[in-house]
């Protein structure tokens, strides 16, 4: 089982507990997306190899899957979120076939940041909100990550 590493800033040690489920990509998505998506035994399986090969030093992993079976909600919104929310001052490509289809997940990735009922703890920089380039933002600081 792929564990989360410490988390990249300093967090409030109550916060980490009520927020447990962060800890790996399934337990987000499930999470943030209110019960929607579901941990089927192949994307959670699918969960822990995104979430091990995006934490390696160039890691690559390529999905085939049939359509309609939730690769591009795991692998385009939820695996960038929880990406993001272990590592807000890193950054993140989305690519796809047309720009339309990688501004889609953007947005949404961007909107789960923006939010106010969001559970996150950062945010999108005030400067910075276009659907193809935004950044996190630390608003215990006031200001973006780097």
């Amino acid at each position: 089982m792929t564990t989360a590493p410490a988390p990249p800033l300093d967090v409030d040690p109550e916060w980490m507990a009520r927020n447990a489920w962060r800890g790996n990509l399934a337990s987000l998505a499930h999470h943030a997306s209110g019960g929607e998506w579901l941990p089927y035994t192949w994307a959670a399986a699918l969960a822990r190899e995104f979430q091990r090969t995006a934490w390696e030093p160039n890691g690559r992993l390529l999905v085939m899957a049939p359509p309609r079976h939730g690769k591009s909600e795991l692998v385009s919104r939820w695996g960038p979120t929880h990406f993001l929310e272990w590592f807000p001052d890193r950054k993140v490509i989305l690519c796809g076939y047309g720009q339309d289809f990688a501004q889609v997940w953007s947005r949404q990735i961007r909107d789960y940041f923006q939010d106010a009922a969001s559970p996150t703890p950062w945010g999108v920089d005030p400067s910075s909100q276009a659907v193809g380039d935004w950044r996190t933002y630390n608003p215990a600081e006031g200001r973006p990550f780097a």
